[in-house]
C-alpha cells in the first residue's frame, strides 16, 4: 500500500529539483547568448543571474527541508 503522504514529499521534492533545473539552464542559456560588447544589457543579465541564482538556493534549501521531513515522517510512520 502507497503512502500518499509519502508521494506529495516525492513530488514536492520533484518539482523542486526541476524548478532548479530551469533555472540553471536558464544561467547557461544566457551566458552562451552573451555578446562580450553588450554593456548595457549587461547588467540586466547580472541582475537576472543574480535572481536565479537565489531561486537555485531557495530550491536547494527546499529540497533538503522536504527529503527531512520525508526520512522523519518514514522513522514515525512506517518504521512502527
Amino acid at each position: 500500500m502507497r503512502c500518499s503522504l509519502c508521494d506529495a514529499f516525492r513530488r514536492d521534492h520533484r518539482l523542486m529539483c526541476e524548478v532548479e533545473a530551469n533555472a540553471i539552464l536558464q544561467q547557461r542559456y544566457t551566458m552562451m547568448l552573451r555578446h562580450p560588447s553588450d554593456g548595457a544589457e549587461q547588467t540586466t543579465d547580472h541582475e537576472d543571474d543574480k535572481a536565479r541564482g537565489e531561486i537555485v538556493l531557495m530550491s536547494r534549501k527546499r529540497q533538503a527541508k522536504i527529503v527531512f521531513r520525508l526520512e522523519e515522517h518514514r522513522a514515525r510512520a512506517h518504521c512502527a
